[in-house]
């Protein structure tokens, strides 16, 4: 790992993380409620861990309020209860080494319907649950397509992100050296994975003009920054392979780094 990608590692995310997280979200993870299709709350728990680490993330119940309840007749025609609930969650995730990235609170309500009246206390906890566990997946969709965000395009498991802006080093951080190792990035039990430490050259390039424009100014912007920076150069080169960005982009970086002698 060069130092540039070393340092994003340690205080960003790592490109194994990044990589990740660009990924389409798996059709095995996706369950349907009807014709709706939805991802678990213990699955999106689950994948947490999976790219951030136990301990890098939590979730907090900011609030909880009973907005209703009532009873009536189930469908049996037997005395039930019926209880509504409204939840916000703050989800916090963090860098590999513990620096606090993104904070993000979202609220949903939660339903109990028809429980037994000498169950009531079960139908409230129910209720809770219910609320806490939706407002945890919203929250999580600011995340990305792994969290569920592409279902919100009719149900689509296309990935919508497709690439994002790094973050720029500084002159300081660039300087730094000696940083841990990282914990690898645990994959999910089905798919496989790309390596993002390989320096083989993707399968499939894209045509400059198929590459997604966000992207290309992103790399625009990064190769001025580090035009005289031998391991920044070769840190966007990875990022570039593992982004798809086509053969005559790469080979500008292969240029620079040949002039400054490598």
């Amino acid at each position: 790992m060069t130092a540039d990608n070393e340092i994003l590692a340690r205080n960003y995310i790592s490109p194994e993380q990044y990589e990740q997280l660009l990924k389409p979200v798996n059709e095995s993870r996706v369950m349907f409620l009807g014709k709706t299709k939805h991802m678990e709350s213990y699955d999106i728990r689950a994948h947490l861990n999976r790219v951030f680490g136990f301990g890098r993330w939590s979730a907090e119940v900011v609030s909880m309020d009973l907005i209703k309840e009532w009873t009536g007749k189930n469908s049996n025609n037997a005395d039930a209860v019926y209880v509504g609930y409204r939840a916000s969650v703050r989800l916090t995730v963090c860098a590999p080494d513990g620096t606090q990235l993104a904070v993000y609170t979202e609220h949903a309500a939660g339903d109990a319907l028809g429980f037994p009246i000498a169950k009531v206390i079960s139908a409230h906890d129910f209720a809770m649950k219910t609320a806490e566990s939706q407002a945890l997946k919203r929250a999580a969709i600011n995340l990305g397509d792994q969290f569920g965000l592409s279902l919100y395009n009719a149900g689509s498991v296309e990935p919508l992100v497709l690439g994002t802006k790094l973050p720029v080093l500084g002159p300081d951080q660039e300087q730094q050296a000696d940083l841990e190792e990282l914990p690898e990035l645990v994959p999910e039990d089905t798919g496989e994975y790309h390596d993002a430490d390989s320096d083989a050259e993707p399968e499939d390039i894209k045509p400059l003009k198929d590459v997604d424009p966000a992207v290309n100014q992103a790399f625009e912007e990064r190769l001025q920054q580090v035009q005289d920076n031998v391991n920044g150069l070769n840190a966007l080169r990875k990022w570039a392979h593992n982004s798809g960005l086509p053969a005559t982009q790469i080979d500008r970086i292969k240029v620079r780094l040949a002039e400054l002698g490598q």
